[in-house]
């Protein structure tokens, strides 16, 4: 396993419980949903993975090492979900600050930015202040700062959100393309549907704890039924068949009246979940 959290426990100031046993795992090459309603605890699930909360119990390691060690070799990217960056430097300015801190050199850099900025449509604006941004502008630029680089764990908190249904399908590309490179990539998200295109795992956190975790594909391929609906050619006679169900042998002639699909997705799946909590933690 490359990213690992085991029975990990972290409680708040005043004693509120946040994470409570929470153990998963995220392989490279593989995308992970990390999925939940409002105060399930996955903020707290990514600030404790990347150092910026302690935990009070459990253990946090990529490939069998703590994760500082991933980190001080620059082999951790992280997108926030609101990351603001600042407004008073240009775009380039901005990038050419994160490429250094990336230590990438310099002319590496600029080629990749600019690439990526080609991809977001950003290209005629690389020499603009990002005070000028529009909110969805400012998120392509913290998209561009977390695909810069190679990093062998990617942490991506809403990385489709305030984006444009162009912007999103390449924000997933980026995410597919970087997955299919070897890293390993735990995203969260309210936007199940995006989640569901790229993610091969998923995980449902409630009240801190793991509830659930599928393989996607498998889940959607198991769940997918089909009904068809065939009338005799000459007289009334009509018959059902559904996908999966016992073999019939027809005689004589019939034609097709309808076909109906019924397929689930990460939502059902979620809803499921849910069950009687709702949208509570």
């Amino acid at each position: 396993m490359s990213l690992r959290l085991v029975d990990v426990h972290k409680r708040y100031v005043g004693g509120k419980r946040v994470l409570r046993g929470l153990s998963f795992s995220v392989e490279r090459g593989q995308t992970y949903a990390l999925i939940g309603p409002n105060g399930a605890g996955k903020s707290t699930t990514i600030k404790c993975i990347i150092g910026a909360s302690r935990t009070d119990s459990g253990a946090i390691s990529f490939e069998g090492r703590p994760i500082p060690e991933l980190k001080e070799r620059r082999g951790l990217a992280y997108l926030p979900e609101a990351l603001v960056p600042p407004r008073t430097a240009t775009m380039e300015e901005y990038l050419d600050a994160v490429a250094v801190l990336k230590d990438l050199p310099a002319a590496d850099g600029r080629v990749r930015y600019r690439e990526l900025s080609e991809r977001l449509g950003l290209t005629g604006v690389l020499k603009k202040r990002i005070a000028t941004f529009s909110k969805g502008m400012r998120k392509k630029v913290s998209l561009i700062q977390a695909f810069l680089g190679s990093s062998e764990l990617m942490i991506l908190d809403e990385p489709t959100s305030d984006l444009d249904p162009v912007a999103r399908r390449c924000a997933l590309t980026l995410i597919g393309e970087r997955a299919a490179e070897g890293s390993a990539i735990l995203l969260t998200s309210h936007i199940l549907t995006d989640l569901e295109r790229v993610c091969k795992r998923a995980g449902l956190l409630l009240g801190g704890a793991m509830t659930n975790e599928i393989d996607v594909a498998y889940y959607k391929r198991n769940r997918l039924s089909a009904r068809i609906r065939l009338e005799a050619e000459v007289g009334d006679a009509s018959v059902e068949l559904e996908l999966g169900g016992p073999k019939a042998r027809l005689d004589g002639e019939y034609r097709l009246k309808d076909l109906v699909y019924d397929t689930v997705d990460l939502e059902d799946w979620y809803h499921d979940g849910l069950g009687g909590a709702g949208g509570k933690a």
